[in-house]
């Protein structure tokens, strides 16, 4: 499936978030020695490689989310722009 409507960011409206701070689950014991391994050899925190990885991973697969926004908004009868505002609002309980 291709997006034939690629998002405007001018017409999405963006609440205001105090904390963006995001948690995860926990890593298994191979998984966090890679990032203790990686954090080291990059002269970076452990959070600064979490950080970049999900900008990556964010970057990286947007255009396939944007294809699911997208069938998500037909659903709903809005613009894609609209339903990424809306289930932004939903998921942070309406603001």
């Amino acid at each position: 499936m291709t997006c034939l409507h690629a998002m405007d960011w001018d017409k999405v409206s963006i609440p205001q978030i105090d904390n963006t701070k995001v948690q995860i689950q926990k890593l298994g014991g191979l998984d966090y020695c890679k990032l203790i391994v990686i954090a080291n050899l990059m002269a970076q925190s452990q959070s600064q490689i979490g950080q970049t990885a999900l900008y990556t991973y964010l970057q990286e697969t947007w255009a396939q989310h944007e294809e699911r926004l997208t069938v998500e908004a037909n659903k709903r009868g809005i613009s894609i722009e609209e339903c990424f505002t809306e289930i932004v609002k939903e998921a942070l309980g309406g603001k």
